[in-house]
C-alpha cells in the first residue's frame, strides 16, 4: 500500500472480542469513522498494553465523527475495536494511509 490508498475493513466479530489494526512499521494512517452494527462497542488507541476509549455505547451515535474528529494511527498506536455487544456483530472502520 502506499500514501492514498484506502484502509477499511467491515467483519463480525463474536462477543467480547476485539479487532487491532496495526500499520506497518512506516505506515500512518488516518481513521475518518469507525462503525458497529449495534452501537454496542468500544474503539480507541492501544500500544498492545494500554487502550483509550474514544467512543462507545454511552456516547451518541458517532458523535465524534459529528465534529470532525480524525486520528492518526501508526505502528506503535494503533486502532482497536471490541465488541461489548452480548452478540457477535459487525465492526468496522474507514481511513486513508497518508505515509
Amino acid at each position: 500500500m502506499v500514501a492514498g490508498d484506502i484502509v477499511n475493513y467491515c467483519a463480525d466479530q463474536a462477543s467480547g472480542a476485539a479487532y487491532d489494526f496495526q500499520p506497518a512499521a512506516t505506515v500512518q494512517v488516518c481513521i475518518f469513522s469507525c462503525s458497529s452494527e449495534t452501537n454496542d462497542a468500544t474503539m480507541g488507541l492501544t500500544d498492545g498494553t494500554v487502550q483509550t476509549t474514544f467512543w462507545n455505547k454511552l456516547m451518541p451515535t458517532n458523535s465524534w465523527q459529528l465534529n470532525g474528529t480524525k486520528f492518526l494511527i501508526d505502528n506503535t498506536n494503533y486502532l482497536r475495536i471490541t465488541n461489548t455487544n452480548a452478540a457477535t456483530q459487525a465492526l468496522g472502520f474507514s481511513g486513508i494511509q497518508i505515509k
